[in-house]
Protein backbone atom coordinates (compact mmCIF):
# COMPACT_ATOMS: atom_id res chain seq x y z
CA UNK A 1 0.00 0.00 0.00
CA UNK A 2 2.72 2.20 0.71
CA UNK A 3 4.45 2.10 -2.13
CA UNK A 4 1.48 2.48 -4.61
CA UNK A 5 1.62 5.78 -2.49
CA UNK A 6 4.74 6.51 -3.15
CA UNK A 7 4.52 5.36 -6.69
CA UNK A 8 1.99 7.61 -7.66
CA UNK A 9 3.72 10.85 -5.84
CA UNK A 10 6.64 10.18 -7.85
CA UNK A 11 4.38 10.00 -10.96
CA UNK A 12 2.64 13.41 -9.92
CA UNK A 13 5.89 14.90 -9.39
CA UNK A 14 7.47 13.97 -13.26
CA UNK A 15 4.38 15.45 -14.46
CA UNK A 16 4.37 18.64 -12.35
CA UNK A 17 8.37 19.20 -13.37
CA UNK A 18 7.80 18.45 -16.90
CA UNK A 19 5.08 20.74 -16.68
CA UNK A 20 7.34 23.57 -14.86
CA UNK A 21 10.29 22.69 -17.43
CA UNK A 22 7.72 23.15 -20.57
CA UNK A 23 6.66 26.27 -19.66
CA UNK A 24 10.21 27.40 -18.52
CA UNK A 25 11.44 26.82 -22.30
CA UNK A 26 8.19 28.66 -23.79
CA UNK A 27 9.54 31.66 -22.04
CA UNK A 28 13.12 31.35 -23.52
CA UNK A 29 11.83 30.88 -26.71
CA UNK A 30 9.04 32.93 -27.38
CA UNK A 31 11.52 35.76 -28.92
CA UNK A 32 12.21 33.44 -31.36
CA UNK A 33 8.64 32.00 -32.50
CA UNK A 34 7.15 34.86 -34.92
CA UNK A 35 3.42 35.75 -32.80
CA UNK A 36 1.96 35.37 -36.01
CA UNK A 37 3.13 33.41 -39.03
CA UNK A 38 1.05 35.40 -41.79
CA UNK A 39 3.61 38.35 -41.06
CA UNK A 40 6.50 36.05 -42.59
CA UNK A 41 4.63 35.97 -45.74
CA UNK A 42 4.10 39.41 -45.80
CA UNK A 43 8.26 40.28 -44.95
CA UNK A 44 8.90 37.50 -47.50
CA UNK A 45 6.28 38.96 -50.51
CA UNK A 46 7.25 42.02 -52.51
CA UNK A 47 4.45 43.67 -54.57
CA UNK A 48 5.14 44.53 -58.05
CA UNK A 49 5.14 48.26 -58.66
CA UNK A 50 2.23 49.79 -60.20
CA UNK A 51 3.15 53.00 -61.24
CA UNK A 52 6.53 54.47 -62.57
CA UNK A 53 6.69 56.63 -59.40
CA UNK A 54 6.92 53.38 -57.22
CA UNK A 55 9.95 52.27 -59.78
CA UNK A 56 11.80 55.27 -59.25
CA UNK A 57 10.87 54.75 -55.09
CA UNK A 58 12.52 51.15 -55.66
CA UNK A 59 15.24 52.10 -57.36
CA UNK A 60 16.35 55.32 -55.39
CA UNK A 61 15.93 57.12 -58.88
CA UNK A 62 13.54 60.40 -59.13
CA UNK A 63 10.96 61.01 -61.49
CA UNK A 64 11.35 64.45 -63.22
CA UNK A 65 8.52 64.14 -65.61
CA UNK A 66 6.77 62.08 -68.48
CA UNK A 67 5.87 62.94 -71.34
CA UNK A 68 3.74 60.17 -73.41
CA UNK A 69 6.04 56.84 -73.10
CA UNK A 70 9.06 58.78 -72.60
CA UNK A 71 10.30 58.93 -68.98
CA UNK A 72 12.83 61.71 -67.92
CA UNK A 73 14.67 60.04 -64.54
CA UNK A 74 17.86 60.55 -62.84
CA UNK A 75 18.96 56.79 -62.49
CA UNK A 76 20.48 56.24 -59.01
CA UNK A 77 23.85 54.37 -60.47
CA UNK A 78 25.86 55.14 -63.69
CA UNK A 79 26.03 52.32 -66.47
CA UNK A 80 29.37 51.27 -64.89
CA UNK A 81 30.78 52.34 -61.97
CA UNK A 82 34.28 54.41 -61.31
CA UNK A 83 35.88 51.64 -61.45
CA UNK A 84 34.77 50.34 -64.55
CA UNK A 85 32.41 47.63 -62.82
CA UNK A 86 28.86 47.21 -65.11
CA UNK A 87 25.58 47.95 -63.66
CA UNK A 88 23.95 45.70 -66.00
CA UNK A 89 21.78 44.10 -62.81
CA UNK A 90 20.58 47.64 -62.08
CA UNK A 91 19.13 48.21 -65.22
CA UNK A 92 17.97 45.32 -66.33
CA UNK A 93 15.65 45.19 -63.33
CA UNK A 94 14.33 48.44 -64.28
CA UNK A 95 13.78 47.96 -67.74
CA UNK A 96 11.74 44.68 -66.67
CA UNK A 97 9.59 47.12 -64.11
CA UNK A 98 8.84 49.76 -66.90
CA UNK A 99 8.15 46.24 -69.07
CA UNK A 100 5.08 45.43 -67.13
CA UNK A 101 4.10 48.78 -66.67
CA UNK A 102 3.86 49.62 -70.54
CA UNK A 103 3.08 46.77 -71.61
CA UNK A 104 3.39 45.90 -74.96
CA UNK A 105 3.93 49.49 -75.75
CA UNK A 106 7.56 51.61 -76.80
CA UNK A 107 8.92 53.61 -74.17
CA UNK A 108 12.00 55.90 -73.62
CA UNK A 109 14.25 56.56 -70.43
CA UNK A 110 16.09 59.50 -70.37
CA UNK A 111 18.72 60.81 -68.16
CA UNK A 112 20.66 64.12 -69.33
CA UNK A 113 22.49 64.38 -66.45
CA UNK A 114 23.95 60.95 -66.88
CA UNK A 115 23.82 61.22 -70.52
CA UNK A 116 21.79 58.21 -71.10
CA UNK A 117 19.16 57.23 -73.32
CA UNK A 118 17.50 53.73 -72.87
CA UNK A 119 15.08 52.66 -75.98
CA UNK A 120 12.74 50.19 -75.59
CA UNK A 121 10.71 48.78 -78.56
CA UNK A 122 8.18 45.89 -78.85
CA UNK A 123 7.72 43.84 -81.65
CA UNK A 124 4.15 42.58 -82.67
CA UNK A 125 5.74 39.97 -85.27
CA UNK A 126 8.03 37.74 -82.82
CA UNK A 127 6.44 38.99 -79.08
CA UNK A 128 10.14 40.18 -78.09
CA UNK A 129 11.39 43.75 -76.45
CA UNK A 130 14.47 45.61 -78.45
CA UNK A 131 16.56 47.55 -75.99
CA UNK A 132 19.10 50.33 -77.15
CA UNK A 133 21.34 51.85 -74.99
CA UNK A 134 22.79 54.77 -75.90
CA UNK A 135 21.60 53.70 -79.56
CA UNK A 136 23.43 50.33 -79.04
CA UNK A 137 21.73 46.59 -78.77
CA UNK A 138 23.91 44.58 -75.81
CA UNK A 139 25.31 47.85 -74.60
CA UNK A 140 27.06 46.39 -71.79
CA UNK A 141 28.89 43.19 -74.19
CA UNK A 142 30.26 46.12 -76.60
CA UNK A 143 31.42 48.82 -74.17
CA UNK A 144 34.82 48.76 -72.00
CA UNK A 145 34.02 49.45 -68.57
CA UNK A 146 37.73 51.01 -68.39
CA UNK A 147 36.69 53.16 -70.92
CA UNK A 148 33.90 54.47 -69.52
CA UNK A 149 34.97 55.07 -65.94
CA UNK A 150 37.83 56.88 -67.53
CA UNK A 151 36.01 58.84 -69.75
CA UNK A 152 33.50 59.67 -66.80
CA UNK A 153 36.91 60.65 -64.36
CA UNK A 154 39.20 62.23 -66.65
CA UNK A 155 39.92 66.09 -65.88
CA UNK A 156 42.58 68.84 -66.28
CA UNK A 157 43.69 69.05 -63.09
CA UNK A 158 43.99 71.79 -60.71
CA UNK A 159 44.86 75.32 -61.17
CA UNK A 160 47.70 76.80 -59.08
CA UNK A 161 47.34 80.21 -57.66
CA UNK A 162 50.52 82.03 -59.45
CA UNK A 163 50.78 85.96 -60.66
CA UNK A 164 53.11 86.75 -63.86
CA UNK A 165 55.52 89.75 -63.37
CA UNK A 166 56.66 89.75 -66.20
CA UNK A 167 55.30 92.68 -69.02
CA UNK A 168 55.49 90.31 -71.23
CA UNK A 169 53.71 87.84 -70.55
CA UNK A 170 50.95 90.67 -68.96
CA UNK A 171 50.67 91.52 -72.03
CA UNK A 172 50.50 88.41 -73.64
CA UNK A 173 47.52 87.49 -71.00
CA UNK A 174 45.70 90.47 -72.16
CA UNK A 175 46.15 89.60 -76.04
CA UNK A 176 45.31 85.78 -75.73
CA UNK A 177 48.69 85.18 -76.81
CA UNK A 178 48.45 87.78 -80.10
CA UNK A 179 52.05 88.90 -79.65
CA UNK A 180 50.82 92.19 -81.74
CA UNK A 181 50.75 94.74 -79.19
CA UNK A 182 54.45 94.23 -78.57
CA UNK A 183 56.09 93.64 -81.58
CA UNK A 184 58.39 97.12 -81.82
CA UNK A 185 60.25 95.29 -79.07
CA UNK A 186 60.93 92.12 -80.50
CA UNK A 187 63.03 92.81 -83.61
CA UNK A 188 66.23 91.77 -85.49
CA UNK A 189 65.35 88.04 -83.97
CA UNK A 190 67.49 85.27 -84.85
CA UNK A 191 65.74 81.87 -85.70
CA UNK A 192 67.52 78.78 -83.98
CA UNK A 193 66.59 76.50 -86.26
CA UNK A 194 64.18 74.13 -84.38
CA UNK A 195 61.49 76.48 -84.63
CA UNK A 196 62.36 79.33 -82.13
CA UNK A 197 63.68 82.80 -82.60
CA UNK A 198 65.69 83.92 -80.36
CA UNK A 199 65.74 87.77 -78.92
CA UNK A 200 67.01 90.33 -76.65
CA UNK A 201 70.17 89.01 -76.59
CA UNK A 202 69.16 85.44 -76.02
CA UNK A 203 67.56 86.33 -73.02
CA UNK A 204 64.07 85.04 -74.44
CA UNK A 205 63.09 82.51 -77.06
CA UNK A 206 59.66 82.71 -79.23
CA UNK A 207 57.96 79.92 -81.27
CA UNK A 208 55.23 81.35 -83.21
CA UNK A 209 51.96 78.92 -84.24
CA UNK A 210 50.79 78.78 -87.66
CA UNK A 211 48.06 81.34 -86.44
CA UNK A 212 50.53 84.01 -85.66
CA UNK A 213 49.94 83.27 -81.78
CA UNK A 214 52.96 82.75 -79.23
CA UNK A 215 52.79 79.03 -78.85
CA UNK A 216 55.77 79.02 -75.86
CA UNK A 217 57.75 81.65 -75.03
CA UNK A 218 61.02 80.41 -73.12
CA UNK A 219 62.99 83.07 -70.52
CA UNK A 220 66.47 81.75 -70.17
CA UNK A 221 69.45 82.41 -67.65
CA UNK A 222 70.19 86.27 -68.98
CA UNK A 223 66.42 87.27 -68.83
CA UNK A 224 66.75 89.58 -65.69
CA UNK A 225 63.63 89.84 -63.33
CA UNK A 226 61.22 88.36 -62.34
CA UNK A 227 58.99 86.09 -64.49
CA UNK A 228 55.89 85.01 -61.32
CA UNK A 229 55.95 86.73 -58.26
CA UNK A 230 59.37 85.75 -56.35
CA UNK A 231 61.05 83.97 -58.93
CA UNK A 232 63.89 84.81 -61.37
CA UNK A 233 65.56 82.37 -63.94
CA UNK A 234 67.78 80.14 -61.68
CA UNK A 235 65.77 80.04 -58.80
CA UNK A 236 66.11 76.63 -57.20
CA UNK A 237 63.71 74.23 -57.43
CA UNK A 238 63.45 73.74 -53.55
CA UNK A 239 62.93 77.40 -53.04
CA UNK A 240 60.23 77.77 -55.53
CA UNK A 241 58.35 74.44 -54.39
CA UNK A 242 58.81 76.04 -50.81
CA UNK A 243 56.96 79.11 -52.43
CA UNK A 244 54.04 76.96 -54.87
CA UNK A 245 54.20 73.38 -53.56
CA UNK A 246 51.18 72.59 -55.79
CA UNK A 247 52.91 71.45 -58.54
CA UNK A 248 51.20 69.35 -61.09
CA UNK A 249 53.44 68.31 -63.26
CA UNK A 250 57.40 67.30 -62.84
CA UNK A 251 58.86 67.27 -59.06
CA UNK A 252 62.21 68.09 -57.82
CA UNK A 253 63.71 64.96 -57.97
CA UNK A 254 62.38 64.79 -61.82
CA UNK A 255 64.63 68.30 -62.20
CA UNK A 256 61.70 70.33 -62.75
CA UNK A 257 58.64 71.88 -61.97
CA UNK A 258 55.05 72.28 -63.94
CA UNK A 259 51.90 74.56 -62.74
CA UNK A 260 48.92 75.12 -64.43
CA UNK A 261 47.12 78.78 -63.79
CA UNK A 262 44.00 79.85 -65.80
CA UNK A 263 46.12 82.09 -68.28
CA UNK A 264 49.62 79.72 -68.48
CA UNK A 265 51.18 76.56 -68.29
CA UNK A 266 54.71 77.31 -66.60
CA UNK A 267 57.85 75.03 -66.59
CA UNK A 268 60.83 75.92 -64.07
CA UNK A 269 64.45 74.61 -64.11
CA UNK A 270 67.45 75.51 -63.07
CA UNK A 271 68.49 77.17 -66.01
CA UNK A 272 65.13 78.45 -67.72
CA UNK A 273 61.63 79.06 -67.47
CA UNK A 274 59.09 77.66 -70.14
CA UNK A 275 55.81 79.21 -70.57
CA UNK A 276 52.93 78.49 -72.74
CA UNK A 277 49.34 79.75 -73.03
CA UNK A 278 46.51 77.84 -71.96
CA UNK A 279 43.20 76.86 -74.06
CA UNK A 280 40.75 74.70 -72.35
CA UNK A 281 37.29 75.49 -74.24
CA UNK A 282 35.11 73.45 -76.22
CA UNK A 283 36.68 72.14 -79.70
CA UNK A 284 33.44 72.41 -82.11
CA UNK A 285 35.43 72.80 -85.57
CA UNK A 286 37.57 69.19 -84.56
CA UNK A 287 34.41 67.54 -83.28
CA UNK A 288 32.52 68.54 -86.59
CA UNK A 289 35.59 67.17 -88.69
CA UNK A 290 36.20 63.78 -86.21
CA UNK A 291 32.17 63.19 -86.60
CA UNK A 292 32.58 63.42 -90.44
CA UNK A 293 35.40 60.58 -90.15
CA UNK A 294 34.47 58.06 -87.85
CA UNK A 295 30.98 58.02 -90.13
CA UNK A 296 33.21 57.86 -93.61
CA UNK A 297 36.37 56.94 -92.53
CA UNK A 298 37.69 58.68 -95.30
CA UNK A 299 41.19 59.41 -94.02
CA UNK A 300 42.43 61.86 -96.69
CA UNK A 301 39.42 64.08 -96.42
CA UNK A 302 39.71 63.95 -92.83
CA UNK A 303 43.63 65.18 -92.77
CA UNK A 304 42.93 67.93 -95.70
CA UNK A 305 40.54 69.22 -93.02
CA UNK A 306 42.36 69.11 -90.31
CA UNK A 307 45.24 70.84 -91.74
CA UNK A 308 43.02 73.83 -94.14
CA UNK A 309 40.78 74.43 -90.65
CA UNK A 310 42.77 73.20 -87.70
CA UNK A 311 45.91 75.60 -87.95
CA UNK A 312 47.20 75.44 -84.22
CA UNK A 313 49.30 72.19 -84.17
CA UNK A 314 52.85 72.12 -82.95
CA UNK A 315 53.46 69.15 -85.38
CA UNK A 316 52.00 67.75 -88.73
CA UNK A 317 53.25 64.52 -91.09
CA UNK A 318 50.76 62.13 -93.30
CA UNK A 319 51.77 59.77 -95.74
CA UNK A 320 48.45 58.85 -97.87
CA UNK A 321 50.48 56.11 -99.62
CA UNK A 322 50.12 54.15 -96.70
CA UNK A 323 47.27 55.56 -94.49
CA UNK A 324 49.59 57.06 -91.85
CA UNK A 325 49.30 60.29 -89.82
CA UNK A 326 50.82 62.05 -86.59
CA UNK A 327 49.39 65.71 -85.61
CA UNK A 328 49.62 67.10 -82.21
CA UNK A 329 47.46 69.89 -81.19
CA UNK A 330 48.96 70.03 -77.60
CA UNK A 331 47.26 73.30 -76.81
CA UNK A 332 44.11 71.66 -77.48
CA UNK A 333 44.63 67.94 -75.77
CA UNK A 334 44.56 66.30 -78.96
CA UNK A 335 46.92 63.53 -81.12
CA UNK A 336 46.01 62.08 -84.04
CA UNK A 337 48.48 58.87 -84.53
CA UNK A 338 46.38 57.08 -87.07
CA UNK A 339 47.82 53.90 -89.04
CA UNK A 340 45.76 51.82 -91.19
CA UNK A 341 43.03 53.94 -90.97
CA UNK A 342 42.24 53.05 -87.20
CA UNK A 343 40.43 55.71 -85.58
CA UNK A 344 41.71 54.77 -81.93
CA UNK A 345 44.64 56.26 -82.95
CA UNK A 346 42.84 59.53 -82.38
CA UNK A 347 43.62 60.27 -78.59
CA UNK A 348 42.21 62.79 -75.97
CA UNK A 349 44.54 64.11 -73.11
CA UNK A 350 43.34 64.86 -69.70
CA UNK A 351 43.70 68.98 -70.99
CA UNK A 352 41.29 68.52 -74.09
CA UNK A 353 38.05 69.98 -73.21
CA UNK A 354 35.57 67.32 -73.37
CA UNK A 355 31.46 67.38 -74.61
CA UNK A 356 29.21 64.86 -74.53
CA UNK A 357 29.83 63.93 -78.12
CA UNK A 358 33.59 63.41 -77.22
CA UNK A 359 33.04 61.60 -73.82
CA UNK A 360 30.72 59.51 -75.63
CA UNK A 361 32.64 58.69 -78.21
CA UNK A 362 35.68 57.45 -75.55
CA UNK A 363 33.14 55.41 -73.59
CA UNK A 364 32.44 53.74 -76.58
CA UNK A 365 35.82 53.30 -77.42
CA UNK A 366 35.50 54.55 -80.96
CA UNK A 367 38.58 57.05 -80.09
CA UNK A 368 41.62 56.88 -77.47
CA UNK A 369 41.94 58.49 -74.30
CA UNK A 370 44.93 59.41 -71.87
CA UNK A 371 43.31 60.06 -68.73
CA UNK A 372 46.44 60.66 -66.68
CA UNK A 373 48.82 62.92 -69.05
CA UNK A 374 48.39 66.82 -69.94
CA UNK A 375 49.64 66.91 -73.71
CA UNK A 376 51.79 70.07 -73.34
CA UNK A 377 53.59 68.57 -69.87
CA UNK A 378 54.01 65.83 -73.18
CA UNK A 379 55.29 68.18 -75.19
CA UNK A 380 57.61 70.11 -73.17
CA UNK A 381 59.20 67.21 -71.66
CA UNK A 382 60.01 66.62 -75.94
CA UNK A 383 61.09 69.54 -76.12
CA UNK A 384 63.52 69.91 -73.32
CA UNK A 385 65.08 66.59 -74.14
CA UNK A 386 65.26 67.61 -77.87
CA UNK A 387 67.15 70.80 -77.25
Amino acid sequence: MENRRLLKFIILFLLVLFFCLLCFLSFLLKDFIPENTNNINVSVTTQEPQTVEEIAENTESRILKTKNNTVFIEFAKDLFDEYGNSNEAYFNNIIDDFKKIYGKQDFTLIDNKNHINISVKYNQDDKKYSILINGLEEYFQRINGDNYAKANNITIGDVSVMFATDDYLKVLRASHMDPYLMKSEFVDGKDLGNGYVSYKDDSIQIRMSLINTVRNIIFTRKHEGEVVKDITVGKSLKEIHKLYPDNIFGGINEDYLGYMTNDFYYFFYDDEISVYGLTYKDDEQFEKILVEYLNNKDLDRFINAVKSTLRYYDYFEYDPEIKKAHIIFSSRGYEIDIEENDPKGIILYNNYHFTDITRNLAKEGKISINKDENLVDKIEKYRRKNR
